[in-house]
């Protein structure tokens, strides 16, 4: 269910053009932080290391003559904030910003920057698992999300963001909100702020300028009166940041920095039956898929089906047929 604010339209009407017409939805991101499922910390490490192989003999044109050296191997006793944000470092150096392009880039195949895409979800999906475990031993409870990704045939570009979409930028979180997802490459800076990110480059610390049809799904049961960002607002002072509003500041370049998300939907939990988060989060953590998307409005249904799994065999010939063609 959309929320009020002005981009919670434009947002539906987006969905609405990206359900209508050729696009695949990504199988490998759609559910995060769940600590029970097959895709733990051991499965994710030994996909990362095989990536990281990947690069290392990979040969095309430009940069890659001697393909691209990752030093960094990933395992289950050697994971943390440290290890991952230095593999993320690379992903940036290879992908550069959605309005710089890596040189990197040029004349990979779509295999080679399907690789590159992987390389970024392979370390959110090991941070989520790493915060899951975090809180759990902590405070008792986990942060799972999913994270729903469109690619499309011709073009992907998100769109800009328009001047009033930053009075609606919100540190409101809740069980079953759904937040415009992160469609560029880097950090913001609370992300920066919250993996204790030294290695980002600074030109990739910058918080959400587009949109697109993709969203997120925040499946986190959140402690009642806890003011968790007050320190990240302290650390934006510290680096020079003056904050003079709520919902974002203004950089030494001029660009207008969102503070917090941007909400644009909620989940019915009606649906549920009246099952607890813990209790929900159990159902959809067992359930690690998405196999229909449904669009209601004004009485009439658009229906998409996506009948394959992250896990069947031909998953990733099936990504790069529809990586975005340049």
């Amino acid at each position: 269910e959309p929320t009020e604010i002005p981009l919670a339209k434009r947002w539906i009407s987006e969905l609405r053009r990206t359900l209508g017409g050729p696009h695949f939805l990504e199988k490998d991101q759609c559910f995060a932080g769940f600590l029970d499922g097959r895709r733990n910390q051991a499965y994710l490490c030994a996909q990362l290391n095989e990536l990281i192989a990947f690069f290392r003999d990979l040969r095309a044109p430009g940069l890659w003559e001697k393909g691209y050296d990752i030093p960094e191997h990933c395992s289950v006793e050697n994971l943390g904030p440290p290890l991952l944000n230095r593999i993320h470092h690379h992903f940036e150096t290879l992908r550069g910003q959605l309005w710089n392009p890596s040189s990197y880039v040029h004349g990979l195949s779509p295999a080679g920057s399907n690789a590159v895409r992987r390389l970024n979800v392979l370390v959110h999906q090991l941070e989520a698992l790493e915060h899951s475990k975090s809180l759990r031993k902590s405070e008792g409870r986990i942060c799972p999300y999913s994270s729903v990704h469109f690619l499309e045939p011709k073009s992907n570009n998100p769109l800009p963001l328009e001047d009033e979409d930053y009075d609606f930028f919100s540190f409101e979180e809740s069980f079953g909100l759904i937040q415009m997802h992160y469609c560029q490459i880097g950090k913001t800076h609370l992300h920066a702020w919250s993996d204790g990110d030294t290695d980002i480059f600074d030109e990739n610390i910058n918080n959400l300028r587009v949109f697109s049809a993709g969203f997120a799904i925040g499946w986190t049961e959140h402690l009642a009166g806890v003011k968790r960002y007050d320190p990240f607002l302290e650390w934006l002072k510290a680096r020079g940041v003056a904050l003079t509003g709520k919902n974002y500041f203004v950089d030494r370049y001029g660009n207008k920095q969102g503070l917090g998300y941007l909400n644009v939907g909620r989940i019915p939990l009606r649906q549920f039956g009246g099952r607890s988060p813990a209790e929900i989060q159990t159902l959809v953590g067992l359930h690690d898929d998405i196999y229909k998307i449904r669009l209601h409005e004004n009485g009439q249904v658009l229906e998409r089906t996506y009948d394959y799994r992250v896990d069947d065999r031909n998953y990733d010939e099936l990504i790069v047929q529809a990586f975005p063609k340049s």
